[in-house]
């Protein structure tokens, strides 16, 4: 384990200050999930939002530049932070402390080097709890993007040149793993209130290619979505179990397009508050 050579928050003193940053193009969807999360409607911590953005990779950076907050959480718009969420990333900070763990990025959900999934949310778009039994917290080589957690005087920075909004989670994680620091994934549950999604697109193939090319000493890298190799082969099944998927929808009905319309109520019912 990499030691604690920066920066140490002295929790009995002074919890680390927190901000977040979410790109936005939907501005309901960010007012009745992101917005509307305790930890920023009552606990008033800052919600930097940012727009016009081509690449979540620039949004991101840019909203580390803007703030001085201790700790930044990057989320989706789409996300919502159930009550007390942000103490349990406070305990996880204070338990990388005392185990004298110099972590560069935490998440809530992420994927290992065996390719296991790691943490837990509720997915709407999925229509189910996604969830994992670990040991809390738990070393990771890929991260969902709903949720991922830096620290401002940190070593890391999301990388402009990756294009679009797909696998950076995957990218600061394997940056932070060369740079000599972990990658967690803590228990820590959210509301993705996303919608279903019936392909990848283009834009994901290129973001791809971008991993691909850039991690290739690193390949395998398994992610959430779809294994990283050195071939396209994974890309092209992706394209061929669409194209079932395809077939089989013009028979079977397949999950709404809406939103939960009350993300806290699904909060409370699968127990993902905390009041410790």
């Amino acid at each position: 384990m990499t030691p604690l050579n920066d920066e140490y928050f002295d929790m009995a003193a002074r919890k680390p200050t927190l901000a977040v940053v979410a790109a936005v193009n939907d501005e309901e969807c960010l007012m009745r999930n992101l917005a509307s999360s305790p930890m920023m409607a009552e606990n008033k911590i800052p919600l930097i939002i940012k727009r016009g953005y081509k690449s979540a990779a620039k949004a991101y950076n840019d909203g580390l530049d803007e703030t001085n907050a201790d700790i930044v959480i990057f989320t989706h718009q789409d996300v919502y932070f159930p009550l007390g969420w942000e103490k349990k990333l406070y305990v996880v900070i204070e338990t990388l402390q005392k185990r004298k763990i110099n972590w560069g990025v935490l998440g809530v959900i992420g994927v290992d080097s065996r390719g296991k999934l790691v943490g837990g949310a509720w997915s709407n778009g999925l229509q189910r709890k996604i969830e994992s039994h670990f040991d809390n917290p738990a070393q990771v080589r890929s991260f969902d993007e709903i949720v991922l957690v830096l620290r401002k005087k940190g070593q890391l920075r999301f990388d402009d040149n990756l294009p679009g909004f797909h696998l950076y989670g995957t990218d600061i994680a394997l940056t932070a793993i060369k740079a000599g620091l972990n990658a967690y994934v803590f228990d820590a549950p959210v509301i993705h209130n996303s919608v279903w999604r019936k392909k990848l697109g283009l834009s994901y193939c290129i973001a791809y290619r971008y991993i691909q090319r850039k991690w290739k000493q690193e390949l395998p890298v398994y992610t959430l979505v779809l294994p990283i190799k050195a071939s396209l082969w994974p890309l092209v099944r992706n394209w061929l179990r669409e194209k079932k998927k395809w077939f089989v929808r013009q028979f079977k009905p397949m999950p709404p397009r809406i939103r939960f319309p009350e993300p806290s109520f699904k909060a409370r019912e699968l127990g993902y508050e905390y009041n410790q």
